[in-house]
């Protein structure tokens, strides 16, 4: 059985990848979505659950998701 963490962070992964292509078309004010992925699928070297939101500028952030009750 998932966490909520878990389902939080397949909620978020469905709505930015959506968002990936809504935006590709978009005049250069818009932020461009390129690619996002699980922290666990980028490899990256923690046990907590989040994204990673690469950018077509070449920018990239962290979302970690964190249950706070």
């Amino acid at each position: 059985m998932k966490t909520t963490t878990a389902i939080m962070q397949d909620v978020l992964l469905e709505i930015i990848g959506e968002a990936e292509t809504d935006y590709l078309n978009k005049d250069d004010d818009c932020i461009e979505i390129k690619d996002v992925q699980t922290f666990e699928f980028a490899g990256l070297m923690t046990r907590d659950k989040g994204l990673v939101v690469k950018l077509k500028d070449g920018s990239e952030f962290q979302i970690t998701i964190a249950q706070s009750r």
